[in-house]
């Protein structure tokens, strides 16, 4: 009994100790990544660069401010070295000291080119134009790019639109278009044509679900032109991909059989393993999912379809087994 105290008092006294070097160590950590008066004045001459203008924002000069305090961090003589500051920390920041400058904190506010654009856009989706709100963003982002170039004096100091920044205010533009929402309730009309295109998936009528999400859209959106008089896309793909795809397990018959990889299909993946493996010694920046998108993109030009989860397993296979590694169980 008293070895069992003896052993229990030994492993809580450890634990205290261990918890105790814990605290000292992340507490040291804390006070290290303080930003100190020299790091600072550093920052705020970056900033001051951005208020200027000289940086279109804030971010473009965050590459530069870092540069600048490396060479700080190596010329200080101080008895405790500088931190690196990463990208993240730097950033905020430099935001942060250009606020105290008189940024104002509010966003960059759409000029009437880039307005007429994100229009264009939208008539361009509703129209049918666009298959995919991703497909419209891209499309429209690069016009906005190409806008900027095209005009550097007027569009100077304008931030790069991100896809998420320009879908968010294409799409209201889309439904104030069309007749409703696009992801609103579904009609039993809807429903029905969904019920048909389901059954002929699990009849294997259809080689995968996507060719089947396809043909119903354009049935969907044929009936709600009908009905409107003019062409309109009110269903996009991939809301008709999820119903037809929830109606099938619905049924309980969905079971598509597995389809293992034909020779030429491994041919293709194994150029893009290639360009993984690239990527892998820091030799190209593409990373294993923008990989496997680009496969089932090639894939699906060739008339094959993949999945993109299918596909990272492949490039993953065929990696390993070049590097002489078996292969994971699945």
């Amino acid at each position: 009994m008293k070895k069992n105290t003896a052993g229990r008092r030994a492993a809580v006294a450890n634990a205290s100790s261990i918890l105790t070097m814990r605290r000292g160590v992340l507490g040291q950590a804390r006070r290290v990544r303080r930003w100190t008066a020299e790091e600072l004045a550093v920052v705020d001459r970056f900033a001051q660069a951005v208020m200027d203008g000289r940086y279109a924002h804030a971010k473009a000069a965050v590459p530069s401010c870092r540069a600048a305090l490396e060479k700080l961090r190596k010329s200080s003589r101080d008895k405790q070295p500088l931190p690196v500051r990463g990208p993240e920390g730097t950033h905020a920041v430099l935001l942060k000291r250009a606020r105290l400058l008189g940024r104002p904190r509010i966003l960059v506010r759409w000029l009437d080119g880039e307005r007429a654009l994100l229009d264009r856009f939208a008539k361009a989706v509703a129209d049918g134009r666009f298959r995919t709100a991703r497909e419209a963003g891209w499309a429209c982002q690069a016009a906005i790019t190409e806008l900027h170039r095209r005009y550097p004096v007027r569009y100077a100091g304008r931030p790069v639109r991100s896809i998420h920044t320009i879908q968010h205010d294409l799409w209201p533009r889309v439904a104030r278009l069309r007749d409703r929402w696009f992801n609103s309730h579904w009609s039993d009309a809807e429903l029905r044509l969904v019920d048909r295109y389901a059954r002929a998936v699990i009849t294997h009528k259809y080689p995968h679900i996507r060719a089947a999400a396809r043909a119903c859209g354009d049935a969907i959106n044929l009936m709600h032109s009908r009905h409107m008089g003019r062409k309109v896309m009110v269903r996009t793909l991939s809301g008709v991909f999820d119903q037809i795809l929830t109606r099938a397990y619905e049924l309980g018959r969905f079971k598509l059989p597995h389809r293992r990889w034909t020779d030429e299909e491994r041919r293709v993946a194994a150029r893009w393993v290639r360009k993984y493996a690239l990527h892998r010694r820091g030799k190209l920046r593409m990373n294993l999912f923008t990989v496997a998108g680009m496969l089932r993109d090639e894939l699906e030009r060739l008339g094959y379809y993949r999945t993109v989860t299918g596909c990272v397993a492949e490039i993953v296979t065929q990696h390993s087994r070049s590097l002489g590694r078996p292969p994971r169980r699945r």
